[in-house]
């Protein structure tokens, strides 16, 4: 997964990537601290989760996160904020951000259900075109679940089809296309 951190505050943003890398040791991160560098970072690395800080020099996270939803959709956007205020929850999510966290709520346990909720998010939020709805079995804790998957994985191009994302009950990531 591509992730995007946008902060203008050094330690905060810092601190937010480090939990995020210890979380997700996979996960490819990069940064930005304004809305210049934010819009240069989306259209170069093209994340698939940005985390947005409110106020920022220049534009504020709400602009960024309406500009950035106009021209992808299906980028998941999540407002980062110290300001636990309604105007701010009902703003973000006017602007198209797909959900709101004030900073201070957010411990490793946190973020890791945040993330991997996302992650079950822009799997179901996918082009059905290009995606097929599939039965899939966790190894680990017995879920049984409803996935999409690329049709080119579901049509059996890949012998031993692995679901790329991990199960939304226990994130093990070994779950297998079929039961």
């Amino acid at each position: 997964m591509k992730t995007l951190v946008v902060e203008d505050s050094a330690a905060f943003r810092q601190a937010f990537t480090d939990a995020l890398r210890r979380t997700f040791p996979h996960m490819f991160i990069h940064e930005a601290v304004d809305g210049v560098e934010a819009i240069e970072r989306v259209e170069a690395f093209m994340p698939d989760l940005v985390f947005m800080d409110i106020r920022l020099p220049g534009e504020t996270g709400f602009e960024l996160t309406r500009r950035i939803k106009a021209r992808h959709p299906e980028m998941l956007v999540v407002i980062l904020t110290d300001y636990n205020l309604p105007e701010y929850r009902t703003a973000a999510f006017n602007s198209g951000a797909d959900d709101f966290v004030v900073k201070g709520t957010l411990n490793p346990a946190a973020l890791e259900a945040l993330v991997r909720s996302l992650l079950f998010l822009g799997r179901f939020a996918m082009n059905d075109a290009d995606r097929e709805e599939v039965d899939a079995l966790c190894p680990e804790c017995g879920n049984a679940f409803k996935i999409f998957i690329n049709r080119i994985i579901a049509d059996g191009k890949d012998p031993e089809p692995k679901i790329k994302d991990p199960c939304p009950v226990c994130g093990c990531g070994e779950c297998k296309i079929g039961k």
